[in-house]
């Protein structure tokens, strides 16, 4: 085990803090150099108050916690593992691992290959994408993408490129995200990079297409990657691949199609134990089947869905499959608009008021069962009675197109359609 001088150099050099700024206050700046080379051996007082300011517990220094001063082969070993495991989407059990990539002193960076150290920007802007941290990602992104471009390493340069359109497809800024991604697609085709890169990135265009209604085109592309995946006998992506192949064919209304590719996805994710993109998955199963009038097996879906959200402990997707079980549970027909409204009233009441979309959802739902039962009246008061969202005008418009009245019917239709075309 590294003494305590060697191991309070090393956790300040990780801190990036001069020995004038740990000592101001507590000793004078000479007195750390002499720990640090082990000359003095400090309190434990001096020792507590040098760890406050430096974050740490005390215990490391005594032995009680091992704190562990990486070596060049154990950085670049963890460096390889990290990658791994956030490619299986593994960032959660891997935290501490990153955390001491992220505080790698520069010295410790500047020892690493051109290839080692693309790969440790890789891993953390992997890591903070995982963690949806988007901005934090394209930093370290762009870092790596510039060691990568400098020293004309191809494979490394197409990674960070995906990368980078991927933070910004999660961003919305799908145009961004294309450029990048054709950037990418032509290195690929020039340097003649391996098939595995050419399939993400035809899964990421295929997203974007998508994002931005060009489902035809979105297709194509999924289509075009799946038979690279054919031709190579490979199945990379294949999941991803098939969600976004039924993610489109339910945007053109081909139900069959969709429920086909989704179940090709459930199979994958299940076999991969990806347990985030197979909820996803089951939570459009569910609702495939509810627009086939299938409620019984919506609701079978949606129930699965949301307990393997509760596992990941995902508040918002818990709240979406709740809302969608609401709706499937009214395709039932077998409760009166009471036991409805009742539920309504549950729902709406502890819905967390950051998902806004989710309330819009809700408020849309209840709206469409009053008005399939006539009841105008009480869809005014709901209207009335909630806090603004985006299809407001377009109900009051229609409520008033039922009970007959045009002009006002009218009005809140041009009112609708005004205030969205801008």
């Amino acid at each position: 085990m590294s003494s305590v001088g060697e191991l309070l150099r090393s956790v300040r050099k990780q801190r990036k803090m001069t020995q004038d700024q740990l000592s101001k206050g507590i000793v004078n700046r000479s007195y750390i150099s002499q720990i640090e080379k082990n000359l003095v051996q400090p309190s434990f007082k001096t020792m507590t108050q040098l760890s406050k300011r430096l974050d740490i517990d005390v215990s490391i220094f005594y032995g009680e916690t091992e704190l562990v001063v990486l070596s060049i082969s154990e950085i670049k070993n963890l460096i390889r593992t990290s990658k791994q495991q956030l490619q299986l989407n593994q960032a959660y059990s891997i935290k501490n691992s990153v955390k001491k990539l992220i505080e790698l002193p520069l010295d410790q960076l500047n020892k690493l290959s051109v290839s080692e150290k693309c790969d440790y920007y890789y891993s953390i802007s992997l890591y903070y994408f995982l963690d949806k941290k988007y901005d934090e990602s394209l930093k370290y992104t762009e870092k790596g993408l510039d060691i990568s471009k400098q020293n004309h390493s191809d494979v490394h340069h197409t990674e960070f490129l995906i990368q980078i359109s991927k933070c910004y497809i999660q961003k919305n800024q799908y145009h961004d995200a294309l450029r990048y991604l054709n950037e990418a697609h032509n290195l690929i085709v020039s340097s003649q990079l391996s098939n595995l890169l050419k399939i993400e990135v035809l899964l990421n265009m295929g997203i974007c297409h998508g994002r931005i209604g060009e489902y035809y085109s979105s297709i194509r592309l999924c289509n075009e990657a799946n038979h690279i995946n054919e031709l190579s006998n490979s199945t990379h992506k294949s999941g991803e691949l098939f969600m976004t192949l039924g993610i489109c064919y339910k945007k053109i209304n081909d139900l069959k199609a969709s429920k086909k590719y989704y179940e090709k996805a459930n199979s994958f994710f299940t076999l991969f134990n990806n347990t985030f993109n197979k909820a996803g998955t089951l939570v459009n199963l569910g609702i495939i089947y509810r627009e086939m009038n299938n409620a019984s097996k919506s609701l079978e879906y949606l129930y699965t869905a949301k307990t393997n959200f509760e596992e990941l402990n995902d508040t918002y997707q818990i709240w979406n499959c709740k809302i969608e079980i609401f709706k499937s549970t009214l395709l039932e027909d077998k409760f009166t608009i009471n036991n409805v409204e009742e539920e309504f009233r549950s729902l709406i009441t502890y819905l967390p008021n950051a998902f806004i979309n989710l309330k819009t959802d809700l408020y849309i739902t209840m709206l469409t069962c009053y008005l399939s039962h006539e009841k105008y009246e009480e869809a005014l008061n709901l209207i009335n009675n909630t806090d603004n969202f985006s299809e407001k005008d377009l109900y009051f418009a229609k409520i008033y197109f039922n009970l007959g009245l045009i002009d006002k019917s009218s009005y809140f239709f041009n009112k609708y359609h005004s205030e969205n075309s801008k």
